[in-house]
């Protein structure tokens, strides 16, 4: 209930300043991105035109198809989900701070605290709200964003699993 309030909250307050965003239902229609260990990230936005200096909300789906019970990594929804756009000449661009490359705090908390949150049980969906913020380096085209998660299988060990999610075309205006 706190996660959905939460998200909820974070609608309400970005939504003065952002672009349309996907109903998260309607994922279920859309391109998936590649199953690891038969888990799997899809993104989707109806908005399909970002402005520079602006945030937008996408839609978001983690599809559980194993029979495992996993665990999202989840800390901050800002910063949770790694976004990078990839232009026609293939230069890459991260919209998300690089925490496992840059000292910060967000490390410290990660190894002090369990952020495994959330559970996913086998064969559950977990919808969500991402936060892309274009910002005004991003110079006026065509991208392709992706999105990158990570979850857990075994809590105690902690090793993590990186799931990349389908490709989303966008032009940032």
């Amino acid at each position: 209930m706190k996660t959905i309030l939460f998200h909820a909250a974070l609608l309400v307050i970005l939504g003065t300043n952002v672009g349309e965003s996907q109903t998260i239902s309607s994922l279920a229609n859309t391109n998936e991105g590649t199953q690891v260990n038969d888990v799997q990230l899809s993104i989707e936005s109806s908005n399909k035109v970002f402005l520079v200096d602006s945030t937008n909300i996408i839609g978001a789906q983690i599809k559980n198809l194993s029979t495992n019970n996993i665990y999202v990594v989840e800390l901050n929804p800002m910063t949770d989900t790694d976004l990078f756009l990839t232009n026609n000449k293939n230069n890459i661009y991260r919209l998300t701070p690089d925490y496992q490359r840059s000292p910060s705090q967000h490390v410290s908390v990660f190894a002090n605290v369990n952020p495994f949150n959330h559970r996913l049980n086998a064969g559950e969906t977990y919808d969500f709200p991402i936060p892309v913020v274009i910002s005004k380096y991003i110079n006026i085209g065509s991208y392709q964003l992706q999105a990158v998660r990570y979850f857990v299988i075994d809590k105690n060990r902690r090793e993590k699993h990186e799931f990349v999610s389908n490709h989303l075309a966008i032009e940032v205006k």
